[in-house]
């Protein structure tokens, strides 16, 4: 004011008296000579955010209303709440300090929070409070997952299921069907071993009044696999111009694959390295055996079992002919034809006189006692189809000793 001096190096006492309601306040200002001055300032409340009750749990039965609340200081608040699920806080509801739902199962173990903000754009988060179903249905929550690891390791498969008086009966698939194993908890463990890659669990979940739900399987991974032939190379049966796929499936590391047919007594390699060779089937193909040489990275080899073609409409053909006899008088002398065709007949001959005479039953093979007169005699065998086709073997001789 400047109708009044304050003096330098005097004393003077300032008193102050306030408002909160009205947002004023009074300065008063008294000294020497009886100086005193007053001034009436105004001023705004900053209130400092904080919440001052959390939400907390809720407990009750499918259908009830859970309610969830927050109470917080601060100016221009706002309210937004949130739930977890799937990894992440999802946001729902409206502007308000409360917030409720209508409980369903898939609520059970649900959390849910409240981001609470003020004018100045500062934020606060409430505690978690979750929900508790106390008569959930039975259900799955959370499904076992795959394990990888190396041979000696631990593979632990855990399920969380929601209902009442649960029990747990978990299994392995082998052999076309699952198989039961472990005890009644709701996790199992094993220890790896090679036999284990690939294999699959899973846990069935029962609840008091004898409901049941089956989960996801699970799968074993090795990291660090033996060599192993795991899935074997199957037969084909299939007609002239089809196509055959042999297949194999093997583990371990580094794998290199080599098919093989077998023919003239040797197996021979053919196809590139793959897992599955394939070939355009002709009547050369029946009955041909194929096979897979599967080696790992340090040089270790395993061998498939052998496959055979089967063509279901071969042509006629002899595919192994008949061999010369040599033999004593009253020795038995036994001839056969090895065919391929429909329907198949045979008919034995023998030379004689100029001529080729019958004998002998409707059979791929024959047999006679033999005697002095028998030396020197040919045989043969005339091969039918169900098409009236026929082939004839090649001749053989019989030779008395």
């Amino acid at each position: 004011d400047g109708d009044k001096t304050l003096v330098k190096g005097t004393d003077y006492t300032v008193t102050y008296s306030n408002n909160i309601n009205t947002g004023t306040a009074t300065v008063t200002i008294t000294g020497k000579g009886n100086y005193s001055e007053k001034q009436t300032i105004t001023f705004s409340i900053v209130k400092k955010l904080v919440i001052t009750d959390h939400p907390t749990d809720y407990s009750g039965l499918i259908g009830s209303t859970a309610t969830f609340s927050v109470k917080a200081l601060g100016t221009g608040l706002t309210y937004q709440w949130q739930y977890y699920s799937g990894g992440t806080w999802i946001n729902f509801g409206t502007n308000r300090p409360t917030v409720s739902i209508t409980v369903s199962n898939s609520h059970n173990g649900m959390k849910y929070r409240c981001i609470v903000k003020d004018s100045s754009g500062k934020s606060v988060t409430s505690n978690v409070a979750a929900v508790h179903i106390t008569n959930p249905l039975l259900s799955i929550t959370t499904q076992p997952k795959d394990y990888s690891g190396k041979i000696g390791s631990t593979a632990t498969f855990t399920i969380v299921a929601q209902g009442t008086g649960l029990t747990y009966q978990w299994q392995y698939y082998s052999g076309g069907k699952w198989i039961n194993f472990g005890s009644n908890k709701p996790a199992a463990s094993i220890t790896v071993s090679n036999s284990h890659n690939g294999m699959k669990y899973r846990c069935v979940v029962k609840d008091s009044s004898g409901k049941s739900v089956t989960s996801n399987a699970a799968t074993v991974h090795i990291t660090n696999p033996l060599l192993s032939i795991t899935s074997n190379p199957k037969d084909y049966s299939g007609k002239i111009g089809s196509t055959a796929t042999f297949t194999v499936a093997a583990q371990g590391t580094g794998l290199s694959y080599q098919w093989q047919y077998y023919s003239g007594g040797a197996w021979k390699n053919f196809g590139s390295n793959r897992p599955t060779a394939s070939i355009t089937v002709s009547n050369s193909h029946n009955g041909m055996k194929y096979r897979c040489i599967v080696k790992d990275s340090s040089g270790k080899s395993v061998t498939s079992n052998a496959a055979t073609i089967h063509i279901t409409n071969p042509l006629l053909s002899i595919t192994t002919q008949p061999k010369n006899y040599t033999g004593a008088v009253g020795s038995r002398a036994t001839f056969s034809v090895v065919a391929q065709g429909t329907g198949l007949s045979y008919q034995w001959q023998y030379y004689s006189g100029g001529t080729w005479k019958n004998f002998g039953s409707n059979d791929s093979t024959v047999s006679l006692k033999v005697s002095s007169v028998h030396n020197g005699m040919k045989y043969r065998c005339i091969v039918k189809d169900s098409s009236g086709k026929s082939v004839t073997s090649t001749v053989v001789t019989i030779k008395v000793n």
